[in-house]
């Protein structure tokens, strides 16, 4: 074999270079192999992430990171209680549910869109990485099935968080309307009341909406 070598030496350059192959394609496989399964571990953290934080947001609640941001007002449970008998309080009182409104309103609100955006944000980074692994892995027809599910849920989430936002605006409307003067039976406030329950309905019905979907991500997801 040795003496072949010597008297080859073009021979020895090509098994060279076909063992230099050989090892370099066994090596990027295993590269290959190792970067695909710490991108699953990666889709699977973020999925979990994802999950996590969808069923704080349909619940209008806040993960640990927001609710450092957006802050209660100390007296919600008295602003809660003007509000549930708003037609029948005297003028005083209403000036006490204006300021209370003023410093309580926008809590949920704030609260919510935030909870919004920051899904939102995860759901981005999910894709990015979905995306990755379609172009150095391989994708799948299950991802896109996932991807259009997770975008109705963003969807109506948005939607939620939007209707909220004016059925806040519409509290502080009527608590207005009333220091004006205007009795809770008036054409205006009825129909103030009136808009502010079918935001509260359409709310209910995303509420429902979106419970389906999270169930339906479970199973797309296993």
């Amino acid at each position: 074999m040795h003496t072949f070598l010597k008297n080859h030496p073009y021979s020895t350059a090509l098994i060279v270079l076909a063992l230099a192959l050989i090892a370099g394609s066994w090596v990027a496989h295993t590269g290959q192999k190792r970067f695909s399964e710490a991108l699953e571990v990666e889709l699977i953290e973020q999925r979990e992430i994802m999950s996590s934080l969808a069923v704080v947001t349909d619940r209008n609640g806040a993960d640990e990171t927001i609710s450092k941001i957006v802050i209660d007002c100390p007296r919600r449970d008295a602003f809660e209680a003007l509000l549930i008998t708003l037609g029948t309080l005297p003028k005083q009182e209403l000036l006490s549910a204006q300021s209370l409104f003023e410093s309580c309103g926008s809590f949920y609100p704030t609260q919510k869109a935030l909870m919004v955006m920051r899904l939102e944000r995860e759901y981005d980074e999910y894709v990015r990485l979905l995306e990755l692994k379609a172009t150095l892995v391989g994708g799948s027809d299950t991802s896109e099935e996932e991807r259009a599910v997770w975008e109705e849920l963003l969807s109506f989430e948005k939607t939620r968080s939007s209707l909220l936002t004016e059925q806040t605006e519409l509290q502080g409307t009527i608590i207005n309307e009333l220091l004006k003067g205007l009795r809770p039976t008036s054409t205006e406030v009825r129909a103030l009341v009136s808009e502010a329950q079918e935001i509260a309905e359409l709310l209910s019905v995303y509420d429902k909406r979106i419970d389906e979907l999270r169930t339906k991500l479970e199973l797309v997801s296993n």
